[in-house]
């Protein structure tokens, strides 16, 4: 952010070189007319003086204030810290080394710029002037006033608020973006569950959350732990918060949800299986557990409308 002042500081430095002079040099044939002018009105002296005036400003820039408005700037090290003060230089040095640009390529540019824009005798004529006494009068005036200048170009707006204002907009325009679907989980990656006591826990909260009419929250909770992609189980959630609105009209209000029973396959699969009540009918649920080399993964989840299933 800061940075945008320290070219406009550049960029000034360049305006008022034309006003800056140095002892113009021998009158040499085989040299550029442009830098024959150059380095008659003391191009390279000017563009040392605003190097150093930028690195005099960010001596006193105020870390602190930048910090106020982001306090990630330093990677969450905050204000008395015993971090703070070698970051806090870190990012000094940062922005001191913003203010060191390739000055042989901004003097030749000038050079060029002023040979395409002036005749040859334009140019032996402000020469010489340069060689006058009024001309090396004007030359350290020039000088003084280019550092003068610098030293007081300030931004119209503060920096942190400018800061500020940019990040809370970009964060409007990151949270406006559709969240990527996962296409594919990598293997390994979905986490166990240490015990089958803590996989039906896990799908006793998600029930929770079903006959709260909170389904997005309540499989969100599973799906660290469920076998499915992130597209599959959004494509489920939304599949049951659409039935959700039958669901009602048709059986009534839920009135909550009971655990019917555990039913086991060997020490390896386990089905958590529910009962979703609502007024005038039921529905049934079952979580299907898997125990792996990790622990604990939810393999497979369904509801049932026909609560009749239970008696099969």
């Amino acid at each position: 952010m800061f940075k945008q002042g320290i070219k406009r500081n550049g960029m000034l430095a360049a305006c008022l070189l034309t006003g800056v002079a140095v002892t113009p040099p021998a009158l040499a044939t085989e040299a550029l007319q442009g830098k024959r002018l150059s380095d008659a009105m003391g191009v390279a002296q000017a563009f040392q003086d605003s190097i150093a005036v930028c690195r005099e400003q960010m001596e006193k820039y105020d870390i602190e204030q930048t910090y106020a408005a982001n306090p990630e700037l330093l990677g969450g090290i905050r204000p008395g810290e015993p971090e703070w003060p070698a970051a806090a230089a870190l990012y000094g040095d940062m922005m001191k080394a913003g203010c060191d640009y390739d000055q042989a390529v901004s003097e030749d540019a000038f050079a060029r710029t002023l040979q395409e824009e002036l005749s040859g005798d334009d140019i032996d004529a402000l020469v010489a002037f340069y060689g006058s006494d009024l001309g090396a009068r004007f030359r350290e005036a020039s000088l003084t006033a280019n550092v003068a200048a610098n030293r007081a170009t300030t931004t119209k707006v503060d920096d942190a608020e400018v800061y500020k204002a940019f990040n809370e907009k970009l964060q409007a325009l990151l949270a406006s973006r559709p969240a990527p679907a996962e296409s594919s989980r990598v293997v390994g990656s979905v986490q166990a569950l240490p015990t089958a006591d803590a996989a039906v826990a896990l799908s006793d909260r998600i029930m929770q959350d079903v006959a709260a009419g909170r389904v997005a929250e309540g499989f969100e909770l599973g799906f660290p732990h469920v076998v499915v992609t992130r597209e599959q189980l959004d494509t489920f959630v939304v599949q049951v918060t659409k039935q959700q609105d039958s669901w009602d009209d048709r059986f009534g209000k839920s009135i909550g949800y009971e655990l019917l029973r555990n039913d086991t396959v060997g020490d390896s699969m386990i089905r958590a299986v529910f009962l979703h009540r609502f007024d005038q009918h039921a529905i049934v649920w079952w979580f299907l557990w898997y125990r792996g080399s990790q622990g604990w993964v939810l393999s497979r989840f369904a509801f049932v409308e026909d609560s009749t299933t239970l008696f099969r």
